[in-house]
């Protein structure tokens, strides 16, 4: 029996690594499973590979719709001892953070953990240098969510909370306006979205706020509430530092706590904003993870504007196939009807194959269902290449999580 393979692709800022690597554990533990279920010998198991969806091991950037399970780019949890001045970046730039000022962890205070960020209002802040992890503007169709935690100590003026400047009219931030309340703006000579004069605070509780971009659509959220809504299509690349607590040019100081920062390229609380602002998102229950799926492992096919594709990385067979065996570990959002709204095809040589008839196995764990089909791929492509992927297709406005794919070939 071939040796099962476990690809992963793992993205660490603009950096890929791909590697293979032998499980031996997994060998034995996921082909007797699959032999179990479908009644197989493992002699008879030629090859495979499988991927569990914790982040994007082994899609295909460029044929699957959006991409889910992206690491954070910013994550400050904010841990440390009671005034320190630096702090750890749990994502993946990894940018210098500079302490200006008085800014220190300060154990007074805290959301999460035991200890948060103290800025005093007149000269703290945290800067991180320029990267293309904060371009949450640069483009049309991505997903972006920039949230914290802020505990206010007074409501004097303007206060930012989170920005990345460039100049004074190319720049985004997050902040709070005495008298006005909450404020996102993303702005330049052609893209302007201004979101303000909502959701005021006018206490020293803790809120957690977030602003949320849905594609074009940008949603701003106040204790898990959206209180505005933009379109903008126009999109921008900033280049310019982030700051935390301040404006660049040193006006604009926050007076409070912040905890847990975080910025990612991804629609973490599966935000819808809307027109009519009836939104809502959970709000967070415990320190934030660099994840986007929250320490879930799974991969969201989300067709409510479109039909959505969910398309692997090539793999090689180490020697003729002549068939194929796909298992799919599907999570219902909404009810899923196998073969209806949720198709698998796979590929050799190049060539697509026509649907795989799918058969529902059962369930495995809570509302977790198996999926299985076998398809000939004996005269599928040309040539001697046994290049292969699975593609998995979502349809007819239905949801679904897939949290893992078998694919194997005999």
């Amino acid at each position: 029996m071939k040796k099962w393979i476990l690809i992963l692709l793992i993205l660490l800022g603009n950096t890929e690594i791909l590697s293979a690597d032998v499980i031996d554990d997994n060998e034995a533990l996921m082909a007797f499973r699959m032999s179990e279920i479908h009644g197989l010998t493992l002699q008879k198991m030629k090859d495979g590979i499988i991927d569990a969806f914790f982040d994007e091991s082994g899609i295909s950037d460029g044929s699957t719709n959006e991409l889910y399970g992206e690491r954070a780019r910013l994550l400050l949890n904010l841990e440390g001892t009671d005034g320190a001045t630096s702090t750890t970046n749990s994502g993946s730039n990894q940018g210098s953070i500079t302490f200006g000022g008085n800014a220190q962890i300060d154990d007074a205070q805290q959301k999460f953990g035991s200890t948060s960020l103290y800025l005093d209002g007149s000269n703290s802040f945290l800067s991180i240098p320029d990267s293309s992890d904060w371009d949450v503007g640069s483009n049309s169709t991505n997903n972006w969510t920039v949230e914290l935690w802020v505990r206010h100590t007074d409501y004097s003026g303007d206060e930012v909370y989170i920005q990345q400047y460039e100049d004074s009219t190319h720049r985004w931030s997050l902040q709070h306006a005495n008298g006005d309340g909450l404020r996102f703006f993303l702005y330049s000579s052609s893209l302007v979205v201004n979101m303000q004069s909502v959701g005021e605070i006018e206490d020293s509780n803790w809120h957690h706020v977030a602003m949320c971009k849905v594609g074009n659509k940008y949603g701003l959220y106040k204790d898990g509430q959206q209180i505005h809504y933009e379109q903008e299509s126009g999109t921008i690349d900033l280049s310019g530092p982030l700051y935390i607590g301040k404006r660049a040019d040193n006006l604009q100081y926050f007076d409070g706590h912040i905890d847990d920062i975080r910025i990612i390229q991804s629609n973490v609380y599966g935000a819808n904003p809307s027109s009519d602002l009836s939104d809502e998102i959970d709000l967070p229950t415990a320190a934030l993870s660099p994840d986007s799926t929250e320490n879930i492992s799974y991969y969201t096919l989300d067709n409510k504007t479109s039909d959505m594709n969910l398309v692997s990385e090539t793999f090689t067979a180490e020697s003729t196939t002549t068939e194929a065996e796909i298992f799919i570990f599907l999570e219902d959002t909404d009810s899923v009807t196998v073969g209806t709204d949720l198709k698998a095809y796979v590929t050799r040589a190049g060539t697509l194959s026509s649907a795989i008839t799918l058969n529902d196995l059962g369930v495995y764990e809570g509302d977790k269902r198996i999926i299985n089909g076998t398809i000939d791929i004996s005269s599928l492509g040309s040539g001697s290449t046994e290049d292969l992927t699975y593609k998995l297709e979502a349809l007819n406005d239905v949801d679904m999580k897939i949290h893992g794919v078998g694919l194997f070939w005999k």
